[in-house]
């Protein structure tokens, strides 16, 4: 979160180099954020923001402090399915939409 300069193709600022600078840090399928961002969106999104601390961070002096964000679980989630449940959700009715599709 920062002003940009946009000029044709390039995109130029302090916001785009922390962002460059944050996406590495993240681990395969997690969403990092700026402390900027994450005490912007705290009480607003349906998510929990998980400290990674103050990473170091190339050419930026005062690095903020990293997020990880995890959306907050929905009650129907937590529900326990009944055995054999998922045995009969897996195999959907003969004619009935679902199931697997390779692409």
């Amino acid at each position: 979160m920062g002003e940009v300069i946009h000029t044709g193709t390039d995109v130029f600022g302090e916001g785009v180099n922390i962002a460059a600078r944050i996406e590495p840090k993240a681990d395969p399928d997690v969403i990092a954020v700026s402390d900027v961002i994450a005490n912007a969106k705290r009480n607003k999104v349906p998510a929990h923001f998980q400290s990674m601390g103050r990473l170091p961070m190339k050419n930026i002096a005062n690095p903020p402090e990293l997020f990880k964000v995890y959306p907050l679980e929905e009650q129907a989630s937590q529900k326990v399915a009944k055995p054999g449940a998922a045995a009969a959700a897996a195999a959907p009715a003969a004619g009935a939409p679902g199931g697997t599709f390779k692409i």
